[in-house]
């Protein structure tokens, strides 16, 4: 029945007949040319191309170079003859294309051809004053994205960080996936805060506010004052979301000894989850909610656990290094991307939750640390010590593709990245 389905659609499309997206994204995608999870990921290649209007215009250079970067850095295309660092598609790339035009002096044409060089896509795009905004360009590939991967592009998402600007107190802020829109959070003046990690639904985030003989976990809606959802010395801090929103998973200091506790952001209930008389931090859960990664120096130097929240099993899945730290799963529950000390520098690693399959993906002679996902598991951002100070990266997770997210100058100082879901 579904390949005369198919047959049926093919047919359609000969005669000239109008097709559906359903069908069209069954033309022009198939399951070996596209795997938006895992290491060997692979991008959809196309050939970007322009009409003769388009090519006439004296700022249609720049316009395509604009599309072209922002193709790339969706983490999901790859355009045939591109100049950008690790976006050249195959040389053999394929009929499909994205043509760019012009329609009038006020806008551009985005189209999307399928392998069958039927237009699958189209978007105008509108031009002020000979400008093509950039957020207009955003939208679309985002748009496009989703068509051919039934998941949400991920440019113009935002990053929260922890930001020290010279003579100041630590704040959290944020930027987008351009390095544009840099923005503090609700600040506290008199003291810092650290440790930011958005809400499951992106409209809200915790993190923790150090003071003189405390600290306490926050909790910001963006709307209303943020509030305090524990307190304690300086080894607490905000952790992990449960996928529901409703709980996290945080390290709390009572009697002296820093433990793992689930916190219900409602009630401000606590369970306690671990019990030793080590230092357990870091905590991660797992996409699905069932698992706990979690760091502990209980062997004697900071390795990675593993506790099956069901069983309350816990496991050790490293064990090499002098240290092991920051884990944080894929959005598909099939990596674990963490920091491991290597030579006295800490760099980027992968490996299955098993702790197999170990990849390096950075190697450079300075710092890299704090690994975040992004929402499509395509790209990891990072902080990596550039001088004197830390600054954000974005690289593919086949570790290709490295680019500098933020602009700002010597002094300030960038830390603990974390990649918020694309929202409404």
């Amino acid at each position: 029945m579904k390949r005369k389905i198919v047959l049926f659609a093919n047919l359609l499309v000969f005669i000239g007949f109008l097709i559906s997206r359903d069908v069209a994204f069954a033309q022009f995608v198939s399951k070996n040319e596209i795997n938006i999870s895992g290491v060997a990921f692979s991008r959809f290649p196309v050939t970007l191309e322009e009409d003769g209007n388009f090519a006439k215009t004296p700022q249609g250079a720049a316009w395509k170079n604009l599309v072209e970067k922002n193709l790339c850095w969706s983490g999901i295309f790859t355009v045939k003859n591109s100049q950008m660092t690790d976006c050249d598609a195959p040389d053999k790339t394929s009929e499909r294309k994205i043509m760019l035009g012009i329609t009038s002096p006020a806008s551009m044409t985005f189209e999307f051809f399928g392998a069958n060089k039927t237009s699958v896509f189209q978007k105008e795009l509108p031009l002020f004053e000979n400008k093509l905004n950039e957020s207009t360009v955003i939208d679309t590939i985002n748009q496009l994205t989703e068509l051919i991967t039934g998941h949400r592009g991920i440019l113009g998402t935002s990053i929260a960080f922890t930001l020290k600007q010279p003579e100041r107190k630590k704040i959290i802020a944020r930027i987008n996936t351009h390095g544009q829109n840099l923005t503090g959070f609700y600040t506290h003046p008199e003291s810092s805060t650290i440790l930011p990690k958005w809400a499951p639904d992106g409209k809200g985030i915790v993190y923790t506010l150090i003071q003189k003989n405390q600290s306490k976990i926050m909790y910001y809606n963006f709307s209303d004052p943020p509030m305090a959802l524990a307190d304690g010395n300086s080894l607490n801090h905000g952790g992990s979301w449960f996928p529901n929103g409703r709980q996290l998973v945080v390290t709390l200091s009572k009697n002296s000894n820093a433990d793992l506790y689930m916190l219900d952001i409602g009630d401000l209930s606590l369970k306690r989850f671990t019990s030793n008389k080590s230092i357990e931090t870091s905590p991660a859960v797992s996409p699905d909610g069932k698992s706990l990664l979690f760091v502990s120096d209980r062997t004697g130097s900071e390795q990675i656990f593993i506790k099956n929240l069901m069983s309350n099993a816990e496991f050790r899945i490293t064990f090499d290094g002098p240290k092991n730290s920051d884990p944080a799963w894929s959005p598909d529950g099939k990596l674990i991307a963490f920091t491991r000390t290597v030579n006295k520098t800490d760099q980027i690693f992968l490996m299955d939750p098993n702790g197999e399959n170990l990849r390096q993906l950075t190697d450079a002679p300075v710092h890299s640390e704090h690994p975040s996902w992004s929402p499509d598991g395509n790209q990891i951002v990072f902080a990596s010590r550039l001088g004197s100070d830390f600054k954000l990266y974005i690289m593919f997770i086949n570790g290709t593709g490295m680019r500098r997210l933020t602009s700002t100058v010597a002094g300030f100082n960038e830390e603990s990245p974390n990649w918020n879901q694309p929202t409404d």
